[in-house]
């Protein structure tokens, strides 16, 4: 996968990792359900969407939790979102001398972790179910005339129109991607995203990306669909 920005160190050693509001909400959309504290969290609260202010009701979050896309295994009960930063916590300072951080605006990096059975054991997961889904295939030339367009989600870019395809199976995972972001004057990271399946480059979106950048995730977004079960 092609990275946009400069190499550039670290400016320290991660002591922990910070996971934003905002982030953390979006981490909602791998997860298929959420304990009653976190609803609470997040209930009544105002985020900005491309439609303005707007307040988290039970209709937002379900429709965050129904996204289609990566999703961890039902099995594996990560109903929280700070379980997943735990993980990323421990994985970023066990590998933090082989992180490579690119400079686009502020520092980023992104990893990814396999979880075998006895790490799996280690966070407290189920050794013996996968991860997660992927839920995402490359389009052959076989697969395309099967391939059809729908809204990914409700929220912001997820109402997009993006690339599906129907399958007898969903493809399952044993790799949690992490993409990290360090600010400026900041002590430590910020989780930007994690999400079990395939490395990929974000979704496409004009007013984030432009140029070159934007026209290399439109042709890969243009040659992968995310899968629904049949």
């Amino acid at each position: 996968m092609r990275f946009y920005g400069s190499p550039e160190p670290a400016p320290g050693k991660i002591k922990d990792l910070v996971l934003p509001f905002q982030n953390e909400l979006h981490l909602l959309r791998h997860l298929n359900e959420v304990t009653p504290e976190v609803k609470a969290k997040f209930l009544g609260q105002k985020i900005r969407s491309p439609q303005g202010e707007q307040v988290i009701d039970e209709t937002y979050l379900d429709g965050l939790l129904k996204t289609h896309g990566a999703k961890f295994h039902p099995d594996q009960h990560i109903d929280d979102p700070q379980k997943i930063r735990a993980i990323a916590l421990a994985e970023a300072k066990r590998r933090e001398q082989g992180l490579t951080w690119y400079r686009r605006g502020p520092r980023r990096t992104i990893f990814k972790i396999t979880l075998t059975p006895e790490l799996k054991a280690e966070y407290g997961l189920n050794p013996n179910a996968p991860l997660g889904f992927g839920n995402l295939l490359r389009i052959t030339d076989e697969l395309r005339p099967a391939v059809y367009h729908k809204e990914r989600g409700a929220a912001g870019a997820d109402a997009m129109q993006r690339n599906f395809i129907k399958s007898q199976e969903i493809p399952t995972s044993d790799d949690l991607i992490v993409a990290l972001v360090w600010p400026d004057g900041k002590e430590n990271p910020q989780i930007q995203s994690a999400h079990p399946g395939v490395l990929t480059p974000p979704l496409p979106n004009p007013a984030m990306h432009s140029g070159e950048e934007l026209e290399y995730y439109k042709s890969f977004w243009q040659n992968y669909a995310f899968v629904e079960s049949k």
